[in-house]
Order: structure tokens, then sequence, then C-alpha cells
């Protein structure tokens, strides 16, 4: 998530306030392949319940890479970011 996240900053996640998830907040989510990711929320399909999330940096991953999450798969929505 460079340039606003970097490797040693910390975050404080919640998922008290996934209940208000918004496009353009920023998440933490477990993937089978790449394991717990921060990125941002693209899109959110209210009927399918899909979440689309994407990278800050061009050369992160793409949200073709990583496919569609679900509720589930979002562990907390960051609410507070400290810069190492």
């Amino acid at each position: 998530m460079l340039p606003h996240f970097s490797h040693n900053d910390y975050v404080i996640t919640s998922r008290f306030f996934l209940r208000s998830l918004n496009v353009g907040d920023v998440v933490v989510a477990t993937h089978a392949q790449y394991g717990e990711l921060i990125k941002r929320v693209s899109s959110i399909d209210e009927s399918t319940r899909r979440i689309t999330l994407s990278s800050d940096h061009p050369s992160g991953l793409s949200s073709d890479k990583m496919g569609v999450f679900f509720p589930q798969h979002v562990l907390g929505k960051v609410i507070f970011h400290i810069r190492q």
C-alpha cells in the first residue's frame, strides 16, 4: 500500500466499523494465496456482498489477481495508522 503505508508501519483495525464499509476505506483482508493484505475498497456489490479491493501503488497486486472478497475475508477496517 505504498506510498500511504510502509513495511514497518502499524495499523489498528476494528470489525465494528465493517458495518459502515465504504468505497475508499482501507481494510485488512485475508487471502488464500497472499495471506493478510492491507488494501483499499474499490467497489462493493450489495446484492452479492462481493467486495473488490485494490492497491494504492501501481505495481501492487491487481484486483484481477486477488479476485473478489466476501465479508468473512475482511478482518477489519483500518481506523488508525502509526508510521514508523
